[in-house]
């Protein structure tokens, strides 16, 4: 039996570890041996198959002269732990946890599939280093084409596989429109440039007062933006509502759900609001997974980086125009197929098929 080690930087909540968890879970299901290596001891808060056993190698990021050293004992007790495992191959999600695992298994012959989760755009100087630990993989795995346009690798290394499209019906909840509702969710943080959808969300309310925001999460910028609602006078229409594990049981399809991020992965939210067959509306973040989702806005309408009045406009237009309304809320809903777990799994279990029969 073969075996696939895969290597977490942590396995709480977050997109990254969600999808990591999932092919983990399908190259256990489909008869690998396979194990886990995890940089953070914390709550587990992705679904991984209890069968899978975890070892815990901790990295400590001291910020002092020591750094380091302690970076090189990291590295070290990193390859110890990989050594023991003895895989046949290893799995990583992330740029930087890639390059961690490439530095850790130089000399190992191991392959080791790569993966960009995030927005290359955003890594800078970083990203050369980045190119350099992902041209050292069997394959680099991508969400989408415009992710991949960011590095120079040969075209025998690069797979592009989109994440799946949980179905909502395997929760058992039936849920219901919610009308007059626009809704949000994420981290409160800049990245999801909540501050832009509450300044559209008031252009909004001055046409449609009737209607109400509900922003859905938690984090640093609370604060700020419970000031920001209150200085427009949006206290009584706009709610933060807290962090919720299952935004769309308390919500249940509002009649707009916006993604205003500057950069995404291919978010999450936006696939579970579609899959539910909700009217949405993106700004059009890096690296194009909203855009991808979209499908040349068949399934649901675009908005500049940044730009509340476009965004704004786009809101108003599936309040205003029920055909476009209609036809955005049955298109979305055809990502359920396209997407479906079962095509993403097959795609990720070809990738591990050829790397190891190579």
């Amino acid at each position: 039996m073969k075996k696939i080690c895969f290597v977490f930087n942590s396995l709480g909540i977050g997109g990254s570890q969600k999808i990591e968890a999932f092919v983990a879970n399908a190259c256990k299901r489909s008869g690998y041996d396979v194990s886990v290596i995890c940089f953070t001891k914390s709550d587990v808060g992705v679904e991984i198959d209890p069968d899978i056993p975890i070892q815990y190698v901790l990295n400590e990021r001291a910020k002092s002269i020591v750094s380091n050293i302690k970076k090189v004992l990291f590295l070290g007790k990193l390859r110890k732990e990989i050594q023991k495992e003895n895989p046949d191959i290893i799995c990583v999600f992330l740029a930087d946890i890639t390059r961690i695992v490439v530095l850790a298994c130089k000399g190992l012959n191991i392959p080791i599939i790569g993966s960009e989760r995030g927005a290359p755009g955003r890594h800078g100087k970083r990203l050369k280093r980045y190119n350099k630990a992902f041209t050292r993989c069997r394959k680099v795995v991508f969400q989408t084409e415009e992710a991949r346009a960011y590095y120079n690798l040969p075209e025998h290394l690069v797979e592009i596989i989109s994440n799946p499209c949980f179905p909502r019906w395997e929760n058992n909840k039936v849920l219901s429109q919610t009308p007059k509702i626009i809704c949000g969710a994420g981290r409160l943080c800049r990245q999801k440039r909540f501050d832009v959808l509450i300044n559209a969300f008031f252009d909004v309310h001055k046409k449609h007062p009737e209607y109400r925001l509900r922003i859905y999460g938690s984090g640093p910028l609370e604060n700020e933006l419970k000031e920001q609602i209150n200085n427009l006078g949006l206290i009584d229409s706009a709610q933060l509502c807290g962090y919720s594990k299952d935004v769309f049981s308390e919500v249940g399809i509002p009649e707009v759900f916006v993604l205003s991020s500057d950069y995404e992965g291919i978010p999450n939210v936006l696939m579970e609001a579609m899959s539910l067959g909700t009217a949405c509306v993106a700004t059009n973040c890096e690296p194009g997974g909203a855009k991808m989702l979209f499908a040349d806005e068949t399934r649901g309408l675009l908005s500049p980086l940044g730009d509340d009045l476009k965004l704004a406009t786009n809101i108003n237009r599936i309040i205003e125009d029920e055909v476009l309304a209609n036809h955005l809320r049955e298109k979305s809903k055809e990502i359920n197929e396209e997407y479906a777990p079962s095509v993403i799994e097959a795609k990720w279990l070809q990738v591990f098929d050829k790397c190891i029969k190579r």
